[in-house]
């Protein structure tokens, strides 16, 4: 499991998501945390030829290294992830509270 540390890395210095194969999907886009347990749960990973768009990945099972944080799912299943805008749903989770808390990246420049 990924650490808050391991995110703040990231949320720093930029991060690549790769696929259980180890091929590329693209950069950290936003970090989303369980509104329950604060702990990593979804990135959103910009993807497409010019990084027009960004998909949801899940965090559970993944590791990092550096910036460089390794899916346990393959590209193809981020591909097929809700887009931008549309957060995953959590059945389990109960009435009132917060299912997530976004992180996103201090504007560079």
């Amino acid at each position: 499991m990924l650490s808050l540390q391991d995110i703040d890395q990231i949320v720093l210095n930029g991060g690549i998501v790769v696929d259980s194969a180890g091929d590329k999907i693209g950069s950290v886009e936003q970090v989303f945390l369980n509104g329950d347990s604060g702990d990593p749960a979804f990135v959103t990973v910009r993807t497409g030829f010019f990084g027009l768009s960004e998909s949801f990945a899940p965090l559970e099972g993944a590791t990092v290294v550096d910036t460089v944080i390794t899916l346990a799912v393959t590209k193809e299943q981020v591909a097929k992830a809700p887009p931008d805008g549309q957060q995953p749903r959590f059945p389990h989770r109960e009435p009132g509270k917060r299912a997530v808390q976004v992180l996103r990246p201090a504007a560079r420049g």
